[in-house]
């Protein structure tokens, strides 16, 4: 993980306190690395169905990544890094499951599934997540991609928000509901 400063982002709104001030606030996720061993079928993916723009090419030691950009207020980055030499990862510990992005709303997830079909590659099917609609594929390369909307149908009550991360009530989804006393025994008991 590293902190970098983008001078090009729009308007943010960072949370305000008194011991870190806006200027030195953390605003979000800049951007993601990806190391794959072909490059072309993601970056169709990426360009043609999620509207990155390519940036730049360079090398970096003696591998080409491939700079991609997302033209809104974040300017969200992927870096694809083509790379033919370490050994492909292993699902574990350490490691990373999936990368999510994010759509409008479920027309857009509609859409995503249709296009899947048409292209015979599998996926999860639109699942509610109270919070969120999300859609689970397996994009080149073997990486898992999720495909979130920006909210739900918001069946389940939020948790109110507190600025002591043990104030903050457990959030469950509506469908873990009925187990919420055995979860929050087993929290207790594990942290």
């Amino acid at each position: 993980m590293a902190l970098i400063y983008h001078d090009t982002i729009g308007p943010m709104y960072p949370m305000e306190t008194a011991e870190i001030p806006e200027s030195v606030a953390i605003l979000g996720i800049a951007g993601i690395q990806m190391r794959v061993r072909e490059e072309k079928a993601l970056l169709d993916m990426l360009t043609e169905r999620f509207g990155f723009e390519e940036e730049s090419r360079f090398d970096y030691q003696g591998q080409q990544v491939i700079s991609l950009k997302f033209d809104n207020d974040f300017q969200h980055r992927v870096q694809v890094i083509v790379d033919q030499v370490s050994k492909i990862s292993v699902i574990g510990v350490g490691a990373i499951h999936h990368v999510a992005f994010g759509v409008l709303d479920t027309l857009d997830l509609e859409d995503m599934v249709h296009t899947l079909d048409l292209l015979n590659r599998p996926h999860s099917g639109i699942i509610n997540r109270d919070f969120m609609h999300s859609l689970y594929f397996r994009a080149p390369n073997y990486l898992m991609f999720e495909v979130a909307t920006m909210e739900g149908q918001h069946e389940a009550k939020k948790a109110e928000q507190h600025d002591k991360l043990n104030d903050v009530e457990l959030f469950l989804p509506t469908f873990f509901e009925e187990d919420r006393a055995e979860i929050e025994e087993v929290l207790r008991n594990r942290y």
